[in-house]
């Protein structure tokens, strides 16, 4: 019996231990309205790694047929992350991916360390990975719209926290 109730209490205090080292963090950087679409961007801190994460969904005045709050899928999403007055950086392809809060863009990556970081996330329109739109009187959408950039800041401090800076 005292053996039982003894690797009871330890299972419940190695699941507390565990629930404690894997504390997930997420932080939003920025949200802003462009070209009938809804952004948010921001970074989500799990142990080591850092998950960048981009949402792009339809507004109530988008043209190019998509339903208000729809996930705006097959964009092509770059990011490069920076850290401030080094030669560090980081570029590669943002995923289209689905989580518990619904699909986005989004990579995980290690930081250079405390400091701070500039992250710019490209955004190209569906078309740059081959999806169409029908441009006939009937049934055809507005063009899509020209890639641009969203570029945010932020710092990791050594204590491993995210704190949010300028976005443009």
């Amino acid at each position: 019996m005292r053996y039982s109730v003894f690797c009871g209490l330890l299972s419940v205090c190695l699941i507390s231990v565990t629930a404690q080292a894997e504390e997930v963090v997420n932080t939003t950087l920025a949200s802003m309205d462009k070209d009938g679409m809804n952004l948010s961007s921001g970074v989500r801190l799990e142990g080591k790694k850092l998950v960048l994460w981009s949402r792009s969904k339809a507004n109530a005045y988008n043209p190019n047929g998509y339903i208000t709050n729809d996930f705006i899928p097959f964009c092509k999403v770059t990011f490069e992350v920076k850290k401030v007055g080094t030669s560090w950086h980081q570029s590669f392809i943002a995923p289209m991916r689905l989580t518990q809060t619904g699909p986005e863009y989004g990579q995980a990556t290690v930081l250079d360390g405390a400091g701070q970081y500039q992250w710019t996330v490209h955004y190209q329109s569906p078309r740059a990975n081959g999806f169409y739109r029908h441009i006939d009187k009937a049934t055809g959408v507005a063009p899509w719209w020209k890639p641009f950039d969203l570029t945010y800041s932020f710092s990791l401090d050594s204590q491993g926290k995210i704190h949010k800076g300028a976005t443009s």
